[in-house]
């Protein structure tokens, strides 16, 4: 027969509301716990993120954002320096090509950021870098600076992967029965 209607996901980028524009995603319990669990950058944001900034919580979502830790791993670290370097890249891009390169630097330096955050205490605290990020998308700093500071946490990393005592992967068993726990909240 035909395939179930499952909710997993809906995202939209650019919303405008009071001035401020901004991206917004909803995914179900299922699809964060998988992203999570392949070591997806947005995901782990969510599962780390404070509910000051949740439009909705859950009994579900404190769960699984309690046990957030399980789902670290060297695997989405590497993903997560993975994607810094591929924004660095694009900064230096480009600014050869004369284009706003701001953004991509904002990127990569909160992924290196959170990779170093990963590694060192296997958690994140996602606001306290908002200063330095905020300084960086409006152009407080030069190229240099940034180049410089971007290469600077790119050795933080990879230093820190060299004594890293994260596993290669999340436990499987642990992060399937913490989803099963929260399907049995909703």
């Amino acid at each position: 027969g035909p395939k179930p209607n499952v909710f997993e996901q809906w995202q939209k980028e650019h919303l405008v509301y009071d001035d401020h524009e901004f991206d917004m995603a909803i995914y179900s319990i299922v699809k964060i716990a998988s992203m999570a669990f392949k070591g997806a950058p947005n995901a782990l944001e969510v599962l780390f993120c404070d509910n000051k900034h949740a439009v909705i919580t859950s009994k579900a979502s404190d769960f699984i954002k309690s046990h957030a830790t399980e789902f670290v791993s060297r695997s989405s670290t590497d993903r997560m320096f993975g994607f810094a370097k591929s924004e660095y890249k694009s900064v230096w891009e480009k600014n050869d090509q004369n284009v706003d390169y701001k953004k991509s630097a904002y990127h990569a330096v909160r992924l290196f950021k959170q990779c170093i955050s990963l590694l060192k205490h296997k958690s994140m605290v996602l606001d306290e870098n908002s200063v330095l990020l905020t300084e960086i998308r409006t152009g407080v700093y030069s190229f240099e600076d940034i180049i410089d500071l971007m290469e600077q946490l790119k050795f933080d990393v990879q230093s820190l992967e060299e004594t890293s005592t994260l596993p290669y992967t999340p436990d499987y068993d642990k992060c399937f029965d913490i989803l099963s726990k929260c399907i049995m909240l909703v």
